[in-house]
């Protein structure tokens, strides 16, 4: 029985062939990509580090987490940074009403109100908020792992915020019109069962802006 060698070209390119596929698998896992490798995402490495308080909405159910405990806080950012994402977009779609299961959002401050968040990561479809730009929205790959971790994180917890007696008393103001105290009143109070917090809109014909109780 008589066969050939394969010529030295062959054998090499063969070889170069398998090496270029091993490091592409390694450049880009089949298990997606880091949130914070992912150069669309506007996140850096500590973005997520140290906030003050983090607040959950299932935009499911409409329940609502409040977390401030530092161990919880570091939980749920270790879910969130072990989520992995499309390197393409689902959408180029920036902002407008999120069509994820849940919002995560961080704040700097215990106090800050709804909207002095530093950073909402939606998911999923996941996409990054940094109160500046939102990022496209992209798939998450390992999706019933993330929500299982999380889910397993409300076990334990109530769904319906508690009154921030603090807050509340801070913002007493006796003008609808004061836009700040009254978005970080309504911030405080807890939401039924079922309802989201939304856009809040002052519809007035004419001054003043005040309430006479």
């Amino acid at each position: 029985m008589h066969y050939k060698r394969p010529a030295f070209w062959a054998v090499f390119s063969s070889i170069a062939v398998v090496i270029i596929l091993a490091f592409l698998l390694l450049a880009n896992p089949v298990s997606g990509y880091s949130i914070y490798k992912h150069p669309e995402t506007f996140l850096g490495q500590n973005s997520l580090r140290a906030p003050a308080k983090v607040r959950i909405v299932d935009h499911l159910s409409g329940e609502e987490y409040l977390l401030t405990d530092a161990n919880e806080i570091a939980r749920v950012t270790a879910i969130v940074e072990d989520m992995r994402i499309s390197k393409k977009e689902l959408s180029k779609a920036r902002g407008g009403i999120s069509d994820s299961r849940y919002a995560i959002t961080y704040y700097e401050k215990i106090d800050d109100s709804i909207s002095e968040y530093r950073y909402t990561v939606y998911a999923a479809p996941v996409w990054i908020d940094n109160n500046i730009k939102p990022s496209c929205r992209f798939n998450l790959i390992n999706r019933e792992e993330i929500f299982q971790r999380l889910e397993e994180v409300f076990d334990n917890k109530s769904g319906r915020a508690a009154y921030n007696i603090d807050v509340l008393l801070k913002n007493k103001t006796p003008y609808i019109g004061d836009n700040s105290r009254v978005v970080a009143l309504i911030d405080a109070l807890p939401l039924p069962r079922g309802i989201t917090r939304g856009m809040v809109e002052l519809a007035t014909a004419e001054p003043p802006l005040w309430r006479n109780d």
